[in-house]
């Protein structure tokens, strides 16, 4: 198993050993082979996260892990809009990924609603998604946006009510 930091947010799991194309997103070799996309939960750690992708890689696939910070959850303008470009940026630049599955953990649901609002807004270009690619959805523990003032401060600051308060309203 290797990873292959695509960017500070996204990096490929695979049994395969893969290097970035001339400081683009497109990797190399192309191989034909089911992908996951999983996009975490806030602060997931590397433990968790392999034990799902050690699943997926036995069963074929090749893992897309995507993590969103704290502050891009917080901006999504500058955020996890921009990290949603990223995803999008990295299937147009690897369309050998004909056969997707997302698995999405907590504010990870979130993250793949800002990728289909883009995908929505440029349908011409992002058509191929749609159209063959996208083969099962796993929703962990979906952050309803309702929630997620609460349990990311509870996250954030599991001891310490005065900034789970302070962090619960700039949230909200």
């Amino acid at each position: 198993m290797g990873k292959t930091q695509i960017t500070p947010n996204l990096a490929l799991i695979s049994n395969e050993t893969k290097t970035i194309v001339n400081n683009s997103l497109e990797l190399s070799p192309a191989i034909n082979k089911p992908l996951l996309i999983m996009p975490t939960w806030l602060m997931a750690t590397e433990k968790p996260i392999l034990k799902y992708a050690n699943f997926y890689l036995r069963n074929g696939f090749d893992i897309l892990n995507v993590q969103m910070d704290l502050w891009q959850l917080l901006w999504p303008v500058k955020g996890a809009q921009v990290l949603a470009g990223e995803i999008l940026e990295f299937l147009e630049s690897n369309k050998n990924y004909t056969k997707m599955v997302i698995h999405g953990f907590s504010i990870g649901c979130y993250l793949w609603g800002e990728v289909l609002v883009l995908i929505e807004a440029n349908r011409s270009r992002y058509q191929f998604i749609i159209d063959n690619t996208i083969y099962g959805q796993i929703w962990d523990s979906p952050a309803d946006i309702t929630r997620i003032p609460t349990g990311v401060s509870y996250a954030t600051f599991p001891n310490n009510k005065f900034l789970q308060n302070a962090l619960k309203s700039y949230a909200m």
